[in-house]
């Protein structure tokens, strides 16, 4: 819900009592029921509840509040409600649930903007500081969809003999949770709640893909009042030379190396040491007179100054 910029609240309790009633007239096989709206609340959608259902059903009801303006308002303005059928496991398991929506508005929250990558990161985790301040507009159109299809939902899971919703909800309580098998326990709550979630993710997510394909109403855009902290890295030159004058010395320095560098490179490959008295190579075969030549001279005579050195050139 973070990433589409909107937020909102899903709560849910159990009741002792429920404004779904059963049809007593019904077959004992059915699930015939009808709901009414509190005080205050209007109808908004509700699954069917005609025959094809068993005692071992779940019935949906979802009403609207009225929406609070006041800046410090906290309490959710939608309800659903849920019953379980008149089966052993859904009145007991199920019983009478009661989950209270908050209205879905837009989100605001702290934001890093990575000029490198080009993007903003939200802040882990990312905390809204007005969660309910009425200036932030609310988006009741993605609500009565989710419901909508919620109400669908709860229709389409319907079987014979158990209903989709209520299932899925045991056995990711009992086998991935280890939720204690019990008639009640807040756990399931918390599932129910975060089904209800996935259903207002799902819608939102939805919608706003499908508007992305249209070009944007005047409404999207805003101006938005805001600071920006940033840190530059490195150095410019656009009012003024003075950098440069810092870095010059060290760039002609560099590129008379790569001058020495380069000559010594080309000079090394075309030499030829034909003859080099200095060359070790010619050192190799030469001779002081009579002494330490190839040829048998006495190579442990003392070798002085004035001597006459002969080099082997063949």
């Amino acid at each position: 819900m973070l990433q589409q910029g909107l937020g909102n609240r899903v709560n849910c309790v159990y009741t002792d009592t429920s404004p779904i009633t059963f049809d007593p007239s019904a077959a004992s096989d059915d699930l015939q029921y009808q709901g009414a709206c509190g005080n205050g609340q209007t109808f908004m959608s509700v699954s069917s509840g005609a025959g094809n259902s068993t005692r071992n059903g779940l019935a949906f009801l979802a009403c609207k509040g009225v929406i609070t303006q006041s800046p410090e308002a906290e309490d959710p303005t939608y309800y659903i409600y849920l019953r379980g059928g008149k089966g052993p496991g859904y009145s007991t398991f199920v019983g009478n649930i009661t989950c209270t929506v908050s209205p879905m508005r837009s989100e605001v929250f702290a934001v890093t903007y990575r000029k490198d990558q080009a993007y903003f990161k939200i802040d882990d985790p990312a905390v809204n500081p007005a969660p309910a301040a009425a200036n932030l507009s609310t988006h009741p159109a993605f609500i009565e969809s989710a419901f909508h299809i919620l109400g669908e939902l709860v229709s389409w899971g319907q079987r014979w003999n158990s209903n989709m919703i209520a299932e899925s909800v045991a056995i990711f309580g009992v086998k991935l949770f280890q939720i204690p098998q019990v008639e009640r326990h807040n756990d399931y709550l918390e599932l129910y709640a975060a089904t209800i979630q996935g259903v207002l993710e799902y819608v939102a997510t939805y919608l706003r893909l499908h508007l992305l394909q249209e070009p944007p109403p005047s409404s999207c855009f805003r101006n938005v009042e805001g600071s920006v902290d940033y840190t530059v890295m490195g150095w410019s030159t656009a009012s003024s030379y003075v950098q440069i004058a810092f870095l010059l010395p060290m760039t002609i320095l560099n590129l008379t190396t790569l001058v020495i560098f380069l000559a010594a490179t080309y000079g090394g490959s075309s030499y030829t040491h034909d003859f080099e008295p200095t060359d070790t190579r010619s050192l190799l075969g030469a001779s002081v007179g009579g002494k330490g030549s190839k040829e048998g001279g006495d190579s442990t005579a003392k070798v002085d100054w004035g001597d006459r050195v002969t080099y082997q050139t063949d």
